[in-house]
């Protein structure tokens, strides 16, 4: 099959699996350029594939201008367009109306109005969707009353070289061996979900913080919330374990964060199929976080980490953690192994080709 990809942002979702398919390209809309540019230049390369290649469908990595364009011009050529959704735009930009409706700010309202209408034009013209999990599949179904095989669900893959340091990689560690230990957080603070998620499991990460001396907890991403996540966590009477917790911001090498810490903890309540859980799954640090999205096809609890229903629950599975290494070392392994088997980039490839196949054929 003969796949034309189109992708502006989270690339590596994408590109990664195309490039394991044969006869199969990807155009990545650059934003090194003014947005205005990088579309224009999009179009010309999106007609010149058309012609001169005649895929036989073009997949879209997220809504969006990408994916209205996509659709406008390859209905002319007649070549079917698949839209892939990594999370809920319909949430997505709900939750964006009312923060610039609460800021008085009316061109952001406007802009994501736009969006909207687009989105919804984009979405009525495509012959289906590849979405990240089944929740997703349950509410692009619902949202637009397509039948059920018109939406696939593909996992994502995860890029491994990178975590890929060690002799062996399913090696784990003995977090005895640590003196301090390290709880990690990594988000996209542009998100309330995210953002909240967070604020509401800070009390029972403080409470573990206030019993463990040695423990500190770390908070990685950037995002019109950041501000917002130092006013909570300023708002912790101890100082000494305010002192404890870091507030990072936006990190480049964030492999390196994995790596030296001992835990992974996540708690969102926006998300679709969340790429941190699977690098800290491979990065060989256990994974704690609600039951929630896509989270809830990523871990199987007590198995390969534990899925939590109330935030007030993550102390309890920090301190079995801390204080049972054989358990730690268990849910390492089987975590690892699972992301290793079955995200990775080759697994999605085919995957990806099988779901537009089911779509096209259905």
């Amino acid at each position: 099959m003969n796949i034309l990809a189109i992708t502006e942002s989270r690339s590596e979702k994408v590109v990664g699996p195309i490039n394991r398919m044969e006869n199969s390209r990807v155009i990545v809309i650059s934003g090194s350029s003014s947005q205005l540019y990088s579309y224009f230049k999009f179009v010309f390369q999106l007609i010149h594939h058309l012609w001169s290649r005649s895929p036989d469908v073009v997949l879209v990595n997220r809504d969006g201008p990408a994916s209205f364009i996509t659709t406008s011009i390859s209905f002319i050529f007649q070549t079917p367009v698949v839209i892939r959704l990594g999370g809920d735009p319909w949430q997505n930009h709900h939750q964006k109306i009312r923060e610039y409706y609460s800021k008085k700010e009316c061109l952001g309202i406007a802009k994501h109005l736009i969006l909207y209408s687009i989105n919804h034009l984009a979405f009525r013209s495509c012959s289906g969707f590849i979405v990240v999990s089944n929740e997703m599949k349950d509410i692009v179904c619902n949202k637009l009353g397509v039948y059920e095989s018109d939406v696939q669900v593909v996992h994502s893959s995860v890029d491994m070289s990178p975590f890929f340091c060690q002799n062996s990689v399913l090696e784990t560690a003995d977090i005895q061996q640590y003196e301090q230990y390290t709880i990690l957080t990594v988000a996209n603070l542009d998100f309330y979900g995210k953002y909240d998620g967070i604020c509401r499991m800070l009390p029972s990460i403080r409470d573990f913080l206030q019993k463990n001396k040695e423990a500190k907890y770390i908070i990685a991403g950037s995002g019109i919330y950041l501000d917002k996540l130092e006013s909570e966590i300023d708002r912790i009477n101890n100082s000494e374990i305010k002192e404890r917790i870091e507030l990072l911001g936006y990190v480049d090498n964030v492999v390196n964060l994995y790596e030296d810490s001992d835990v992974f903890v996540y708690c969102s309540f926006f998300d679709g199929y969340p790429n941190v859980i699977l690098e800290a799954q491979l990065s060989g640090i256990p994974v704690i976080t609600n039951a929630k999205h896509g989270m809830i096809e990523q871990v199987v609890h007590n198995q390969d980490g534990y899925l939590i229903d109330e935030p007030s629950e993550f102390e309890y599975y920090l301190d079995m953690l801390y204080k049972n290494p054989k358990i730690y070392d268990k849910i390492v392994y089987n975590a690892k192994k699972k992301v290793i088997h079955y995200n990775n980039h080759s697994r999605a490839a085919e995957d990806i080709r099988n779901s537009i196949g089911k779509i096209l054929n259905g």
